[in-house]
């Protein structure tokens, strides 16, 4: 190598060190991927947020909007080394529902800033149909939608306790996006249905057993079920000249007359 390629050398060599040596501030973040349409419970989604600059290079952190932390292994983070490229993290879940209308946020951080100060960008809305947005310090962010099927609840409780001849109303609600369009109950034992989500009606011993309600929306359909325990009083069968007699609760006089005759 002669003198002149040496000097160039150690000219690449210095400034390459100064630069190392130069904090230089992130740009602010971009969400550069993230999905365009309604997303189904389940469904994997990814989102990329991107900054350029910055030495040395920036960290990168995602919030959601209940501001929980994402875990980090929800994610990776490519840094380029360099100020002109690109640093970009990627951030893959599967979506369920308590994500609904949720957004997220992501950050962005070096020593140039300072400490508890970051850069951020927050998600645009991923379903085309809603329309709720607001701001939070000066960041318009647009909900996040996720479309899921029918979370049943069949009431009052799962082991109902009644008394025959007693008035009840079974209850049925549901969660899910869009909202259900359509319930019904349905008796397993007898095949009775009913449209609709409460129930009414006076309890006969042929009430006894299971009830099942079904919720119905564009995704799928959900179902909850609850026991009905039809309790009423002992029926006993006796043979008096020939006639069949029954004593139920409260048959005072057919007792009476029973137990003259026997």
């Amino acid at each position: 190598m002669n003198s002149e390629e040496e000097k160039v050398e150690k000219l690449v060599f210095v400034r390459f060190t100064k630069d190392l040596e130069r904090v230089v501030e992130p740009e602010k973040p971009v969400i550069t991927r993230q999905p365009s349409a309604a997303v189904q419970e389940g469904e994997l989604v990814t989102i990329e947020c991107q900054t350029t600059g910055g030495n040395p290079s920036p960290s990168f952190v995602w919030v959601f909007s209940n501001r929980s932390m994402v875990p980090e292994e929800w994610y990776h983070v490519r840094s380029s080394g360099s100020l002109d490229r690109p640093s970009v993290s990627i951030l893959q879940w599967r979506v369920n529902a308590e994500d609904n209308e949720a957004f997220l946020n992501c950050q962005v951080w070096n020593e140039a800033l300072p400490k508890g100060e970051h850069k951020d960008a927050s998600t645009t809305r991923l379903n085309s149909y809603m329309v709720r947005s607001f701001t939070i310090s000066n960041i318009r962010s647009e909900l996040f939608a996720v479309l899921y099927g029918p979370q049943v609840r069949a009431g009052p409780v799962h082991d109902y306790n009644v008394e025959e001849g007693e008035r009840i109303e079974l209850t049925c609600s549901a969660n899910s996006n869009p909202a259900p369009s359509q319930f019904e109950w349905y008796h397993v034992a007898s095949g009775e249905r009913f449209a609709g989500t409460n129930w009414q009606f006076s309890v006969k011993r042929k009430h006894d057993g299971d009830f099942r309600c079904i919720a119905t929306n564009s995704i799928e359909s959900g179902v909850d079920q609850l026991t009905l325990n039809v309790q009423y009083g002992p029926v006993v069968q006796v043979k008096v000249n020939g006639y069949k007699y029954f004593l139920h609760r409260n048959c005072q006089e057919c007792a009476r007359l029973l137990a003259v005759r026997i």
